[in-house]
Order: structure tokens, then sequence, then C-alpha cells
């Protein structure tokens, strides 16, 4: 799957959750603090399963730990990441290509 078929895949998401939660209503600055929030869930998500795979976290939570699960939320912040950027109306595709440039030239 190319980029842009993620970042059409996340405009359509984004329009569908627009409705489903009546986000239209509100301007961009809440929407976009929303989907900050989002991101940080899925983060927050991503580390449980992180602590989990290597033993740092509290064994009451071990059977929420899987490498399926892990996958899954690393998945989960790169399309939380994506649907932002789209809300912003920014070349996901562009951003990627001029972040590796940079990292490119960094590593050299």
């Amino acid at each position: 799957m190319y980029i842009k078929e993620i970042s059409d895949f996340m405009d359509r998401t984004l329009k569908q959750q627009n409705s489903a939660v009546n986000i239209n209503e509100r301007n961009l600055r809440e929407r976009v603090f929303w989907h900050g929030m989002k991101i940080s869930e899925e983060v927050g998500e991503l580390n449980e399963q992180l602590l989990g795979k290597f033993d740092g976290q509290r064994t009451t939570k071990n059977h929420k730990i899987s490498d399926w699960n892990l996958e899954n939320e690393i998945a989960d912040v790169i399309l939380a990441t994506i649907r932002l950027a789209r809300l912003l109306d920014l070349d996901v595709e562009k951003l990627l290509k001029d972040k590796i440039i940079i990292l490119k030239d960094r590593f050299k």
C-alpha cells in the first residue's frame, strides 16, 4: 500500500468520523486538539505493549500483551498521525520524503 492510498483512506475515515461524532461543528483548533489526544492515547497503548513485551508491565496486565497487539498499536500510532496530518491538509508523502532527505544528510 502506498502513502497516497493510506492518505486517501484517512481522508475518508475523517469524514465518517466527523459525522459520527458531530465533529464538523467544532472549529479546526478543537479538531486538531482531539486528534493530538488520540495520538497520545495510541502511543500509551503502544507503550503498554512494549512494557509487557520486555517484562516492564505488572503481571495482571500480561493477558493483554502479544506480538499481534504490539503490531496493531504501531499501526494505530502511524494511522492516527497520518489522520492528523490530513486534517491539517498536509501532504504526508511529501513530509516523509522531505524528512528522509534530512535524515540521509544527517547520517552521511
